[in-house]
């Protein structure tokens, strides 16, 4: 897979991602719309907090630790990839639904851990929610695996497409049902957005599927084992991060967990349509790859494509954030008083967004060097990190204080991470990392005037002419953005979009 193939696999990722960015958005506007930031949405987003930590422990760092390294490399025995990659269905599936059952009896005990007992009412409705969201953890479980074989390929439209199938569920349930039986119409979205993201990534397959077994005999299954033991010790530290951050959030008040949660919407919308998107294509490249000059280049390459995009595009969020909240969120029960507590969560998310970026690339470059346990022990170390701060700021200043120790504990792993890949060798002298970086600040700085001379425009807009004004705004800050990036570094960029020599 060369630079051509990295580039066409990012653009279908990020063709895919936005459909389900956008689908993303609408999940929680359908939330917030219906429920505003109060503890009835904080307690489903606590409630959908369990699949999602389930899914991380069981399959998701193993799919990029292990499972896309070891299927990439069987692309010319499809037989024995196929056979590889049924086995982990049927065993990830099976876990995936004795745990369910389990956790459907530890219900009440999930929610007082997570920080839903500060009243009777909170408490009762988190664990009812939490029952009735466990049945989406087995079709996660097995998108994820049906995933992880589809990238191995090159396939990448198909994956990107997937997930906006569960925000679709969601969204089509919450829209339909809410009104007349409560929040338990979003827990029963959440299984059949499951449903179909499973069902969306079978299609491509349903002439060789990978019918679920459970032979253990395959060498490779042990060293995906090997692989993947450091990633999940260092996944289940940070599900007690995510249990901590949770607890925490619910004793600032009940509607931080929503403030909280709209905030990291805004966030995964550049993230997930450019920073997910180059780390899943890059990462079969990476696998592939022998000599170690191609390698750093490759790597290279990813972080400067990830640098020139992510930093204009953090700043154009930053100076747009409140027009944005209220265009996206504020309708329903999500007033202007919610649009400023969101903006203000964002603002202090903001400053991670291009570390969080470059960081999963320089994740994904370890594991296809089968060497998980270097970002794993980062990563303790930075959770260890995230729990100093956090204790020592969420007393002084509530859920801002739990926003910026997330902030400081993703900036630091990237850092971290970054010096230790230069240390490695996956990184040499010559990438041009420190010339895309000047690029990307001039980008930036250019696009910034941009919005400072069309501000006065968005003053006193609303509704469809505040969306309207914003397009308009938005669009000729990151045109200038562009322009200046192409001017400043065109050779990069072809080379990136694969228009010259890899």
């Amino acid at each position: 897979m060369n630079a051509r193939q990295v580039a066409r696999g990012t653009l279908l990722l990020m063709a895919g991602s936005l459909l389900s960015r956008l689908l993303g958005v609408g999940r929680e506007a359908t939330i917030v719309g219906l429920y505003g930031v109060s503890g009835t949405a904080s307690a489903f987003l606590t409630a959908a907090t369990i699949p999602t930590m389930v899914y991380d422990l069981l399959i998701g760092g193993t799919m990029t630790a292990a499972l896309i390294p070891l299927l990439a490399k069987r692309n010319d025995v499809p037989c024995a990839q196929r056979a590889l990659a049924a086995t982990f269905l049927g065993v990830g599936v099976a876990a995936a639904i004795l745990l369910a059952v389990a956790l459907g009896f530890a219900a009440v005990p999930l929610a007082h851990l997570l920080g839903a007992g500060a009243s009777t009412e909170s408490l009762d409705l988190t664990a009812t929610l939490i029952r009735l969201v466990l049945p989406g953890i087995p079709f996660l479980v097995g998108a994820a695996v049906l995933q992880a074989l589809l990238n191995a390929r090159g396939s990448f439209g198909t994956t990107a497409l997937a997930s906006g199938g569960f925000n679709l569920g969601i969204v089509l349930l919450g829209l339909a049902l809410a009104p007349t039986i409560g929040p338990v119409a979003l827990a029963m979205g959440l299984v059949v957005g499951a449903l179909l993201q499973f069902a969306v990534q079978s299609w491509p397959l349903r002439r060789h599927f990978p019918w679920p077994t459970f032979s253990l005999a395959d060498p490779a299954i042990r060293q995906a084992h090997t692989l993947a033991s450091p990633v999940a010790l260092g996944l289940v530290v940070s599900q007690a991060i995510v249990i901590l951050d949770r607890a925490l959030a619910w004793s600032t008040g009940p509607e931080s967990i929503a403030v909280m949660r709209a905030a990291t919407t805004l966030v995964q919308l550049p993230l997930g349509l450019f920073g997910t998107a180059l780390s899943l294509a890059i990462l079969p490249a990476l696998a592939t790859i022998r000599a170690q000059d191609a390698f750093a280049e490759t790597l290279a390459l990813g972080l400067r494509a990830s640098v020139s995009i992510l930093i204009p595009t953090t700043i154009l969020l930053v100076l747009l954030r409140e027009p944005i909240v209220r265009v996206l969120f504020e309708r329903g029960a999500f007033d202007a008083a919610a649009t400023a507590l969101v903006a203000q969560a964002f603002l202090l998310y903001a400053a991670q967004i291009p570390f969080w970026a470059a960081d999963q690339i320089l994740i994904a470059a370890y594991y296809a060097r089968h060497r998980p346990l270097t970002p794993v022990l980062v990563g303790l170390g930075t959770s260890a990190l995230f729990v100093i701060a956090a204790l020592a700021l969420v007393g002084p200043f509530g859920v801002q204080g739990l926003i910026l120790a997330n902030t400081i504990q993703n900036v630091a792993h990237c850092v971290i991470l970054g010096a230790l890949a230069w240390r490695d060798g996956m990184l040499t002298g010559r990438n041009g990392l420190v010339l895309a970086l000047v690029r990307s600040v001039v980008a930036a700085a250019a696009a910034s005037a941009v919005v400072a001379a069309l501000a006065a425009s968005l003053e006193g807009a609303d509704g469809f002419a505040l969306f309207a004004r914003l397009v308009v705004v938005g669009g000729a800050a990151t045109g200038v953005a562009a322009a200046t990036l192409g001017v400043l570094g065109r050779t990069d960029l072809q080379r990136f979009l694969g228009r010259s020599a890899p």
